[in-house]
C-alpha cells in the first residue's frame, strides 16, 4: 500500500515517472530533456527548480535545474551522488557552512561554504557527497546546470 501511495504521488507531481509492475522504473533521454526545459520555466528566488523523481526512507532521487548558485547545505544522513546531465557550474564541498541553520530534521542551510574544495562541473560529470559533510551549487550568471542527484542513506 505504501509504494502504490509513493507511485501516485511520483506519477502526479511528474509525469515522467513511469513504473513497471516489478517496480523497475525508467526515464527515457527525450523525456529527461523535457523536464529540464519545463523546470527552467519555474525557477524560484534562488534561479533553481527541482522535480522529485523517486522518494522512499533509505534513498531518492531527483532533477534539478539550476541558473544561479545555491546555498550551503548539510544532510546528516544522506550522502550525494550528483550526475550532471548538461550545462556547467561547481559545487564547493568541505569547509563550513556559514551561518547553517536547520531547515529540517537532520537537514541545515547557510550563507555559503567557506573553504572545501571547489569541483568544476560539465555534462557527464558524477560527484560524491558524503553524509554530514557542506556543500554549495556556485552556477555563474548567464550559465546553467542541469543534473541529477541520488540521495542514498549513509548507516
Amino acid at each position: 500500500m505504501r509504494f502504490a501511495k509513493l507511485f501516485l504521488i511520483a506519477a502526479a507531481a511528474l509525469p515522467v515517472f513511469a513504473a513497471d509492475p516489478t517496480g523497475s522504473a525508467f526515464w527515457g533521454a527525450g523525456e529527461m530533456k523535457a523536464t529540464d526545459k519545463e523546470l527552467a520555466t519555474k525557477l524560484d528566488e534562488t534561479k533553481s527548480a527541482m522535480a522529485k523523481l523517486i522518494t522512499m526512507s533509505n534513498f531518492n532521487m531527483l532533477i534539478f535545474h539550476r541558473e544561479g548558485s545555491g546555498q550551503s547545505e548539510v544532510h546528516e544522513k544522506f550522502a550525494d551522488f550528483v550526475i550532471v546531465q548538461s550545462g556547467e557550474g561547481a559545487i564547493l564541498v568541505g569547509g563550513v557552512s556559514k551561518n547553517a541553520k536547520p531547515t529540517t530534521a537532520g537537514e541545515t542551510r547557510g550563507d555559503g561554504v567557506e573553504g572545501g574544495t571547489k569541483y568544476q562541473l560539465t555534462p557527464g560529470d558524477v560527484l560524491f557527497i558524503p553524509a554530514g559533510v557542506p556543500h554549495q551549487m556556485i552556477v555563474e550568471t548567464g550559465k546553467e546546470l542541469n543534473a541529477m542527484v541520488i540521495k542514498v542513506e549513509a548507516k
